[in-house]
């Protein structure tokens, strides 16, 4: 293990040394987790996903394809081959081959509908307010890696359509909650489409003639040619009840009464599947309404389907599948023995832990046979942290390795029982080669304050009281944050004795995510706040090093409610989620947030008196998904930030940035001297004279009166120590002074 452990790290440091200053690239690090070192810590985790099989690089081996509804988030695994076990092959995450996938939401199945051995794309209709099916064709781009380019119909909308009987034309309606069966169905060799109807009950079929029209199975023509496929009707409930026709080719037809207690269509998954290889399609069926999978069984054949027969505890001989909201099916041979196992997951966001759960076929080609191997598939060798994470850096027992707490929203194992929580990671690497425990799942208890919170922390780091160890804040689902002093011991090296809620009663919106940062460089910690409102709010700290005070009205000068007009809301919506943090590189002062659904947005922060640019990075919001919450630090002192990305579905991301860090001390971004000039007097009234405090090199030098936003007010150059400087002229509120010599910058502050 040693050896591999080694290995990885030189593999993480030649990447970061070959991308340095260039790009951004996922990377991996060791982390371990109740003694099990995780394989795949950093795939930003798996919440709702729709998995196919594929094959990304041309290699004949077997990949899968991961798309997660939640954040509408793409993943790779690629197979490797594999020795000496049962299992053929081995899965590495590998996010750059889906870099540049088709952006698409709610659903993502990969078909091979022209069966040229590539994978096709069939996902949700791009279509605003029109529910359907959109395609792109596959093919291998110059570097072997699966493309794909848009598939045109002639249609008036540029999604699947069947012919209707007037010779007209209609979308294939599939809504964004259901996933449609993409089989071939009637045995000839293409790809035909069921799905449920609109008002639910009964399933259509759309017939496929592609053979039937002279073009082999290359061509997707459809038309509408069973509107009760299968003959069977389902009504809902728990577990699903499924009404069955008397014979084949008969369809059930429910009475008055059922029909008007039926409401409609709530949302069911299916998959086709030949449980006894006659040819005829059994069907696998999950339930926003129901927790375990139904097997109907077919007795018909592949021109006329027949449901006859129900086993509502799929897979009867061996665990059932119990997912509590809204269980799904897919088919992969996930070992690659020739048999396809089966994959259940949640299609809704409800539950929080054990969504993936992969049975084994231990069957034979003759007979199909289930078994649990694992409840929690891929998201086992992943941090997960159920609903939300807030990641954050910080050197939490002060032995000069950054380590990592992050905070969540909620962690729901089993319906109405959930809990969020601080997860404090350990840094048990050293300074060029950083690794990680978790050390404590419920760092400082916090779950205690749950009822107070709104189920939501996010943490920050600072040494708010000026004792020289770090003190934390919280920000909660509520709004108001949570500070906690710390108070060391010999065993405690972090210990909060008791924690402060609502700390100085700052007005805050939702979900506050707070930055601990000294903003102006006057040598006190102010405070940034992100929250649900999109914007971000500078709390400027007005008391001194060892008792900090805060205006807690953001409207209220020092403070700004709009601090570099940055808005991370998409139009149409009514929350951002921003979380912001500042780090200094060699290219001056950078602001990084997350937001709600726009990803990771970064920005030049440099110059505080106008609206601040955005920088364009690599990393977009399908890369990451919803609720981003970012955190930068360098991790293995190379000079370079890492950046690490919490996201709502409770997983983290961890990429190298080209972000070089900031080690010249004349910097002007660095903090300076303070402390070295005062202003007298303060409060002043009509004028104001600016002395030396201490021994200090000054005599002379370029002063300059700032406003709260950052403007210059006023510019004085030569100003000689002593001499006065009139401010009748000036609005009451908070000013700042900075005095600019030829040895240093000093600053200082004042009211008027």
């Amino acid at each position: 293990m040693k050896k591999i452990t080694t290995l990885i790290f030189i593999l993480l440091k030649l990447s970061i040394y070959k991308l340095s200053g260039q790009t951004f690239k996922e990377i991996k690090i060791p982390v371990s987790i109740n003694s099990k070192n995780l394989q795949e810590p950093f795939t930003g985790g798996w919440k709702c996903p729709n998995f196919s099989e594929t094959d990304f690089n041309k290699d004949g081996i077997t990949d899968i394809y991961v798309f997660d509804r939640v954040g509408n988030v793409q993943g790779a695994y690629i197979g490797t081959k594999k020795s000496g076990s049962s299992d053929k092959v081995e899965y590495v995450f590998s996010p750059e081959f889906v870099q540049h996938f088709p952006i698409s939401k709610h659903w993502v199945l990969l078909r091979d509908y022209d069966r040229d051995g590539i994978s096709d794309f069939f996902s949700y209709s791009d279509i605003s307010s029109l529910d359907g099916i959109q395609v792109w064709k596959g093919f291998y781009n110059n570097e072997k890696k699966l493309s794909f380019k848009r598939l045109t119909f002639k249609a008036p909308y540029n999604i699947i359509f069947y012919s209707t009987p007037n010779e007209g034309q209609s979308n294939i309606y599939v809504n964004r909650i259901d996933l449609p069966v993409l089989d071939d169905i009637d045995c000839d060799e293409d790809l035909d489409i069921i799905v449920f109807s609109a008002n639910g009950g009964n399933v259509s079929f759309y017939k496929n003639e592609s053979v039937e029209k002279g073009f082999t199975s290359d061509s997707l023509l459809f038309k509408l040619q069973d509107n009760c496929w299968g003959g069977f009707y389902e009504s809902g409930g728990n577990p699903l009840k499924i009404e069955f026709s008397p014979a084949a080719g008969v369809c059930y037809k429910p009475p008055p009464s059922e029909l008007a207690s039926t409401s409609l269509h709530g949302g069911v998954s299916m998959l086709t599947f030949d449980f006894n290889n006659d040819g005829a399609k059994e069907l696998l069926l999950g339930s926003s309404s129901s927790p375990n999978i139904s097997l109907l069984y077919n007795a018909g054949n592949c021109k006329t389907a027949w449901m006859n027969k129900q086993d509502n505890y799929f897979p009867s001989n061996d665990y059932p599948v119990n997912i509590p909201y809204f269980p799904t099916a897919f088919a992969l041979d996930v070992n690659q023995d020739t048999l396809k196992d089966l994959i259940f997951s949640t299609n809704l966001e409800y539950l929080d832990a054990n969504t993936i759960q992969l049975y084994k076929n231990i069957g034979n080609k003759n007979k199909n046979e289930f078994t649990l191997i694992n409840n929690n598939f891929l998201n086992d060798n992943s941090i997960d942290l159920g609903r939300g994470a807030f990641p954050t850096w910080a050197d939490i027992n002060q032995d000069g390795l950054v380590d990592l707490v992050v905070g969540n929203e909620s962690n729901t194992i089993e319906p109405g029982k959930s809990s969020a929580y601080l997860s404090y990671f350990e840094n048990v690497g050293n300074l060029n080669q950083p690794s990680f425990i978790l050390r404590d799942s419920n760092f400082l208890n916090l779950n205690k304050f749950d009822s107070y919170s709104y189920g939501s922390y996010s943490p920050s780091f600072g040494d708010l009281d000026g004792d020289g160890d770090l003190d934390i804040l919280i920000g909660t689902g509520r709004g108001p944050l949570i500070y906690g002093e710390n108070k060391p011991s010999l065993n405690k090296p972090f210990n909060v004795e008791e924690f402060i809620l609502s700390f100085m009663d700052l007005k805050l919106s939702f979900r506050s995510n707070p930055f601990i940062y000294d903003v102006n460089k006057d040598g006190l910690l102010d405070l940034l706040v992100g929250d649900g409102s999109g914007g971000i709010l500078f709390f400027q700290n007005i008391g001194t090093k060892n008792k900090p005070l805060f205006n807690p009205n953001p409207n209220n000068m020092p403070n700004q409610a709009r601090w570099g007009s940055v808005n991370t809301i998409s139009p149409g919506f009514v929350s951002g989620l921003s979380s912001p943090k500042l780090f200094l590189t060699n290219e001056g002062l950078k602001l990084i947030t997350g937001s709600e659904d726009k990803g990771i947005l970064v920005y030049d922060a440099n110059n505080f008196s106008v609206p601040f640019k955005q920088i364009d990075i690599p990393i977009k919001a399908n890369n990451i998904g919803f609720r981003a919450i970012p955190a930068v630090a360098d991790i293995n002192s190379d000079g370079f930030y890492e950046l690490i990305v919490g996201n709502t579905r409770g997983g983290l991301q961890l990429f190298s940035t080209p972000w070089k860090k900031s080690i010249t001390s004349s910097n002007r971004l660095e903090p300076q001297r303070t402390n070295q000039i005062k202003v007298f007097p303060n409060p002043a009234f009509d004028f104001i004279t600016i002395d030396a405090e201490g021994p200090a090199q000054i005599h002379e030098g370029t002063l300059t009166i700032i406003d709260p936003y950052g403007r210059t007010i006023l510019s004085i150059k030569n100003y000689v120590l002593g001499d006065q400087v009139f401010i009748s002229n000036l609005p009451k509120g908070y000013y700042f002074v900075q005095l600019e010599s030829k040895y240093d910058v000093y600053k200082a502050s004042f009211i008027r």
